[in-house]
């Protein structure tokens, strides 16, 4: 049983290290989205005081926020599948924590067991010498 609670605590602290670097994962994507959307908005605003989408400019800025519209949208689906992924990895940590712990559980109650037994064993051991000794 030692063995088994001892696996299981190596498990746990795998699943918390994982658990970790998902949620490291997911600030890092969530933050390059933010940046993305920050660049969506300087160019818009940047456009507001200029005449940026004009001339021959425009085909080469439409471009441009075409492809920050696709990082964009890539961004937020991988941002979105690593939210999953992190919600997965919180879950395992959870199942790995409460097996642990009924693990722990039932490592104690088998050691309170199996001294008990002891305490028995010893009490009808001595018992027994003492009543050969009385005969």
């Amino acid at each position: 049983m030692k063995k088994r609670v001892d696996s299981l605590s190596r498990v746990q602290r795998v699943q918390k290290m994982l658990s970790e670097l998902a949620e490291w994962r997911l600030t890092q994507m969530q933050a390059e989205l933010a940046a993305l959307e920050n660049n969506r908005r300087d160019i818009f605003a940047a456009s507001a005081d200029t005449q940026m989408f004009f001339g021959p400019s425009a085909v080469f800025m439409t471009a441009q926020l075409k492809g920050l519209e696709q990082r964009i949208a890539d961004a937020g689906r991988s941002a979105s599948a690593q939210a999953e992924v992190t919600r997965r990895q919180k879950t395992s940590v959870n199942l790995a924590e409460r097996l642990l712990k009924d693990a722990n559980l039932q490592y104690r109650s088998q050691l309170e067991q199996k001294g008990l037994s002891d305490i028995i064993e010893g009490a009808v051991a001595r018992s027994a010498s003492s009543l050969t000794q009385d005969s």
